[in-house]
């Protein structure tokens, strides 16, 4: 995983709204290029572009999601199964608040959740609407620095927003702590590339140093 200035969580942000413009037909549905480009033409739907996918499905990503949700209705008024049309689901963003107290650890997750809804009364508040989640997942050392500690915590839309407008930053007993996005990026160590992995890999194998071809 790599972890984002917290300066630039909207491009996380951008990430899970690409999401919702994402449409998923079903190799099963026996839905051609042709019949498909002859869909959106005919109705005036957006789309940015299409590809398969290693399931042999198809993969359509409009510019939006009322384009997306325009192209669903259209093809199931066509005669697809609505089921063999599949809408990817949003994954919670995860966050990193550095500077718990060096003494805490996975066994102290209760004690660390409780003090910062105390001290970070937005996040309860958020919290009253059923949808939104903050769930602490780990916590552990720095890379960089052992005695710094971080709670690794998965949240909602709407409590990442939150915790922006407080100048990304969360209160945690006598400490203000900094709060950083966590990305996890698929990378293959075979050609050093992005989006797969090694086990997927058809390319030339690359130096992990310079990326020239061994």
């Amino acid at each position: 995983s790599t972890t984002s200035r917290p300066d630039q969580p909207t491009n996380v942000w951008l990430d899970k709204n690409r999401v919702k413009s994402l449409l998923v037909v079903a190799k099963d549905a026996n839905v051609d290029g042709s019949a498909l480009e002859k869909t959106v033409i005919e109705n005036g739907i957006q789309v940015q572009k299409r590809f398969v996918n290693k399931n042999g499905d198809t993969v359509i990503v409009c510019p939006n999601q009322n384009s997306r949700d325009n192209l669903k209705e259209k093809l199931t008024s066509s005669g697809v199964t609505p089921n063999l049309l599949k809408e990817p689901k949003e994954k919670n963003l995860t966050i990193s608040v550095v500077g718990i107290p060096k003494e805490l650890d996975k066994d102290s997750q209760g004690a660390i959740y409780n003090t910062l809804l105390s001290q970070n009364p937005y996040i309860g508040e958020c919290l009253k609407n059923n949808t939104s989640v903050f769930e602490i997942l780990s916590v552990k050392a720095l890379k960089s620095n052992e005695n710094v500690k971080q709670a690794i915590i998965k949240v909602s839309d709407d409590i990442r927003h939150a915790i922006k407008n407080n100048s990304d930053k969360m209160f945690y007993g006598l400490l203000s702590c900094r709060v950083y996005d966590q990305l996890y990026i698929k990378r293959c160590h075979k050609c050093q590339g992005f989006g797969h992995y090694a086990k997927e890999c058809s390319h030339t194998t690359s130096c992990a140093i310079c990326a020239s071809p061994e």
